[in-house]
C-alpha cells in the first residue's frame, strides 16, 4: 500500500538511504551532503523516522 503522504524530500532521502551498502554505516550529515544540503541533517533524521519500509530500507 502506497502512502500518499510521502513528500518529495522524504523520497529523496529514502533513495539515498537505499544506496547504502549492506553492512555499511552512513550518518545523517553524510546523507545531507549527498543531497546537496549540509544543514539538512536534522530534516534527514526526521524523514528517516517516517520510513515505513524499515525492513526493506535499512
Amino acid at each position: 500500500m502506497k502512502n500518499t503522504m510521502d513528500t518529495a524530500f522524504q523520497k529523496m532521502i529514502w533513495k539515498q538511504i537505499k544506496k547504502i551498502l549492506k553492512g555499511k554505516i552512513s550518518t545523517y550529515r553524510e546523507i545531507a551532503i549527498k543531497i546537496g544540503n549540509l544543514k539538512a541533517y536534522l530534516a534527514v533524521a526526521k524523514a528517516d523516522t517516517k520510513n515505513l519500509k524499515i525492513l526493506t530500507i535499512p
